[in-house]
């Protein structure tokens, strides 16, 4: 009986050992066709597949046109406008990957806009060198831009020292070049410019001044004013201002008299 057992147990274990192997054996089949048949669809049927594409960075276009033809420009913080842009594609699953954020290029066009004023300027987006992806939805789908009337203003710069001489040193005159600028952007803007101003610090200065030195836009409560909404000149000037140590030399006034 025990001899019968143990064959009866050897026969089990090698049935259970065949079918192992074939299960193993069909598990790998069915693998290998699953890739051939996912192979010849993404490079024969090719299906699409819609994809979210975020952070996509918003431009402007048409505002050469804007300017030069309709002598019209963009007022406020272009930073404000130019949000960045999430859009929804439709994209062969081949190209799926492929496309980023660098790879849209989405825009507010301001070739049609002729007055100035708000106006509300429909977000449009493109995909670079791929025509077959397709846009969906772009978010936000519009955007609402202040144009106003382009200007352009001359301002002299003005000079302000804050600090004290040194005790012993005297400074001569100052000479900026340039010594005014002229700022171009729009006119409401420009005219709440009070002044340009170059800022010299007196305090421990014992050399003569020869450097590059920041033009300050101020309104006329004395507040500082973004420069990055005009365009026009640099808002810089070399400050030229000599520094020399001072002497006493006793007078002799009744020699003078005489001679």
């Amino acid at each position: 009986p025990k001899i019968q057992n143990k064959d009866a147990a050897d026969q089990n274990n090698g049935f259970f050992s065949r079918f192992g192997a074939r299960e193993i054996v069909f598990m790998l089949i069915s693998f290998l066709f699953a890739i051939v048949i996912w192979v010849y669809v993404l490079n024969v049927e090719n299906p699409t597949r819609e994809k979210i594409v975020r952070d996509v960075k918003l431009s402007f276009s048409g505002e050469e046109r804007l300017n030069s033809n309709q002598k019209l420009t963009i007022k406020g913080d272009r930073s404000t406008l130019l949000t960045n842009a999430t859009v929804v594609i439709n994209v062969p699953a081949n190209l799926y990957s492929e496309i980023k954020a660098e790879s849209i290029i989405a825009e507010l066009d301001l070739s049609g806009i002729t007055t100035p004023g708000e106006h509300t300027v429909k977000v449009t987006a493109r995909v670079q060198g791929s025509s077959d992806v397709s846009i969906v939805s772009i978010s936000p789908a519009e955007v609402t831009v202040d144009i106003d009337v382009k200007r352009e203003r001359m301002l002299p710069v003005e000079i302000r020292y804050y600090g004290g001489m040194p005790e012993g040193y005297w400074r001569g005159g100052v000479s900026l070049t340039p010594s005014s600028i002229t700022l171009v952007g729009a006119a409401s803007e420009l005219g709440l410019i009070n002044n340009a101003a170059v800022e010299i610090d007196l305090e421990n200065t014992t050399d003569s001044i020869y450097e590059s030195a920041n033009i300050v836009l101020y309104d006329k409560d004395g507040n500082e004013i973004d420069a990055s909404k005009f365009t026009g000149d640099l808002l810089y000037t070399t400050v030229q201002m000599d520094v020399l140590p001072t002497k006493t030399v006793p007078i002799d006034v009744m020699g003078s008299l005489v001679g």
